[in-house]
């Protein structure tokens, strides 16, 4: 426990408000100055230097929700944070995107930055609206109204051969280059529609979601409930700047085949996460632990199996007509 009375507690906290009134934090110490005003009910202060709060911090999301779970008025601190736009979007990247050099991968911040402000004003947003929802292993998904924002490690496999109904249409989804302090770093970024995700999946549903990947040539072998979702709208781009492209959509979401597919209509069921999509012949594909992969697979081929017997028996009854 410690005793707001001591000397030692004292001085840390002086310390703390001459560093904010100051301006003269490091970015990247603000959330946990806020954290450490906010247990110690130092309300007043922060509220008195909410401006230089929002001016300084390097994680301008998460003191956000922080300030929020305090019943603090951030009008004034969102609109600041909406005029510091490669703050929010370094905080996002540095939520998988370890050491990340903002100097040095300026071009790359600058880019995701024009993408997800498009984003924000095709959904009548501002950038404090943007919520992380999902923290994975290697990536983290952000909402942006009825949009996210996927940030984090390359998939097992970017490159897909080709396109299918059953995958959730990525707005983008680009292999991105950053620079550390010691060594450039790949990464993957994707835009996508939100899906309904609190959902039960049969067996059967997911079955037919692998069943017709699969009778496309491909497998999808991190066969689970997670990475799948029910389609909120149909399964197009709804992105204004976007819409009609189709000829050169491949090359922007990593298809190596340009083809047509099915739009399949809202309710439908469709694969989230491209992370594990394998050409059927594939030597080196990676199937992840936990996966119902084997399982779909001995399915798929005893069905394959089963119509051959049928069509065979079918041709030789014609045959003995």
């Amino acid at each position: 426990m410690i005793d707001e009375n001591s000397e030692f507690y004292i001085e840390k906290e002086n310390l703390y408000k001459e560093l904010i009134e100051r301006k003269i934090a490091r970015p990247q110490d603000v959330l946990n100055i806020v954290k450490s005003m906010m247990i110690h009910g130092k309300m007043d202060f922060i509220k008195e230097n909410i401006s230089n709060i929002a001016e300084l911090t390097s994680s301008p999301i998460e003191t956000l929700q922080l300030l929020n779970m305090g019943k603090i008025d951030t009008t004034v601190y969102k609109e600041i944070i909406n005029t510091r736009k490669d703050a929010v979007v370094m905080e996002m990247l540095t939520q998988t995107v370890s050491g990340i050099d903002c100097e040095k991968s300026e071009e790359t911040v600058e880019l995701i930055t024009m993408m997800i402000d498009e984003v924000v004003k095709n959904e009548n947003l501002n950038f404090y609206d943007i919520k992380p929802i999902t923290r994975g292993g290697y990536s983290m998904v952000f909402r942006v109204g009825e949009k996210v924002v996927k940030i984090g490690k390359l998939p097992e496999k970017y490159q897909i051969p080709r396109n299918s109904k059953r995958f959730l249409q990525p707005i983008t989804r680009y292999k991105f280059n950053a620079m550390t302090d010691k060594h450039p770093v790949d990464f993957g970024f994707e835009i996508a529609e939100r899906c309904e995700t609190n959902c039960e999946f049969s067996l059967d549903e997911i079955y037919q979601v692998y069943k017709d990947i699969r009778e496309q040539g491909m497998v999808w072998t991190d066969c689970k409930p997670a990475n799948l979702g029910k389609l909120k709208k149909d399964n197009i781009v709804h992105l204004p700047s976007f819409k009609g492209v189709k000829k050169t959509h491949h090359s922007r979401v990593g298809f190596e085949e340009d083809n047509d597919v099915d739009i399949l209509p809202a309710g439908e069921t469709v694969l989230l996460d491209l992370d594990y999509v394998f050409n059927a012949n594939d030597p080196n594909m990676i199937v992840p632990l936990n996966s119902l992969y084997d399982s779909l697979e001995k399915r798929y081929k005893n069905e394959q199996r089963e119509m051959k017997k049928e069509m065979a028996s079918h041709k030789k009854s014609e045959y003995d007509k």
